[in-house]
């Protein structure tokens, strides 16, 4: 990793076993960064004996604030008063998007070790000390912008299709964005931006974020796609897209444009009814009563057969995530519907879509919808304000999808059975 700013915390944490005392040194390269610049911290585990597991880290949670870990322990051995230890070199890499000073706190690590080469491996626990530095934001910039500070950044981008700007209302294209540098984590790169014209809607997916680790080299990868639909005719010009990151070395903004599209749509408009997700009331009295009256009806007919169907279809887990799922809707509760949200497409990962465009408007819009979701919950945004009935209404389109899926699919299994009893047919 290229250490621009270097920044190194070594401490030597010795067993107690056979040793008065552990060793505690803090060093810092310089007493200053710049916001998003990559700082190296080093943790030195040293024991007598040899180390029986790999070392556990409790890191601190920091606000706008990563820690990774970069790469493979490295063991070597190192004199401490005429005695040789054997020792773990750990190595981080801390990227922050605050500004001012920044304190590491204390953190526990964990690791087990022999007193000797024959000893028994005990269990260790010890604290770091705390470390502060500065960091500083780069000038003409707002708080709470957020800044990639790297010498250089790869900016590229792929359409799909990628050859085709003659288009009609309701046709799909997808822009697909992907940013790499190198010393900085793809976890803090800001979401790109599109101003679109009015008629053409966007469906982003949610970003595809990876940080690796080469050579001791930070690699970051940030893949951001959205899909964008023409809702009427007329001719339209998709905007270039500008990035820009402050380059340390030269302490100046760099940029980089990436160009639009200008899409011509003709054609009958595609029209669609929509309805509210939540019935009214009145309706809602119905269902229930009608639920009600089959269910008494049932169980007057066939007694506890249908009745116990009936609760076994109810008490389905699908079933009772999309029950929690809509009441956390119809609440706003912006917690409780994010839970049950995660539970129910852990339960429905083969929901993939069959490429159509109305299957590729469902899942982009849930991918949107989630996204404000998150925000609300993890980004700084105000979860109060959050509003249940966009998520509900898709996931009751995305099942009601799936259901009919399978009905279609156990139909056509059924035609292909095999006779029971074919006849055969002898021509004389």
């Amino acid at each position: 990793m290229t250490r621009i700013a270097v920044f190194v915390l070594s401490v030597l944490l010795c067993p107690s076993l056979g040793w008065s005392a552990e060793t505690i040194q803090a060093e810092l390269g310089k007493e200053s960064v710049w916001i998003g610049q990559g700082i190296p911290l080093i943790v030195t585990l040293c024991s007598p004996g040899p180390f029986s597991s790999a070392a556990a880290f409790d890191l601190p949670e920091l606000p706008s604030t990563v820690i990774l870990k970069m790469g493979n322990p490295v063991v070597g051995s190192e004199n401490v008063d005429g005695e040789s230890l054997l020792t773990q070199r750990h190595e981080f890499a801390i990227f922050t998007q605050q500004a001012g000073t920044i304190t590491v706190p204390s953190f526990r690590v964990r690791y087990s070790s022999k007193p000797s080469f024959t000893g028994k491996s005990e269990d260790h626990s010890v604290q770091t000390s705390p470390v502060t530095f500065e960091s500083k934001r780069p000038p003409n910039t707002e708080p709470g912008e957020i800044v990639i500070s790297v010498p250089k950044l790869e900016f590229t981008q792929s359409w799909t299709p990628d050859d085709q700007d003659e288009l009609a209302p309701g046709d799909v294209i997808q822009r697909t964005m992907i940013r790499r540098a190198e010393g900085v984590t793809a976890m803090l790169m800001p979401p790109i931006s599109m101003n679109l014209p009015d008629g053409v809607r966007s469906y982003p997916s949610s970003p595809k974020v990876v940080d690796t680790v080469q050579r001791g080299v930070a690699k970051a990868e940030r893949t951001d796609s959205v899909k964008i639909q023409f809702e009427r005719p007329g001719t339209y010009t998709i905007p270039d897209v500008d990035v820009r990151w402050w380059n340390p070395d030269d302490e100046a903004f760099e940029s980089k444009s990436l160009p639009g599209r200008t899409i011509s749509v003709s054609g009958a408009i595609a029209t669609a009814e929509t309805t509210s997700a939540f019935p009214s009331t009145r309706t809602a009295n119905y269902y229930i009563a009608a639920v009600v009256l089959v269910l008494i009806v049932l169980s007057f007919l066939f007694g506890k057969r249908a009745w116990h169907a009936l609760s076994a279809y109810f008490n389905q887990p699908e079933t009772q995530l999309l029950r929690r799922l809509k009441d956390a809707c119809q609440k706003n509760d912006a917690s409780a519907a994010y839970q049950a949200w995660m539970n129910w497409t852990r339960l429905n990962q083969h929901i993939v879509g069959d490429g159509s465009a109305d299957e590729i408007r469902r899942v982009d819009e849930a991918s949107r919808v989630v996204n404000d979701l998150e925000f609300r919950l993890f980004g700084g945004g105000n979860p109060e304000e959050w509003t249940g009935q966009p998520l509900w209404e898709i996931v009751s389109q995305l099942s009601r999808v799936d259901h009919h899926r399978k009905k279609n699919a156990m139909r056509f299994a059924s035609h292909d059975l095999p006779e029971l009893n074919p006849v055969s047919t002898v021509e004389s």
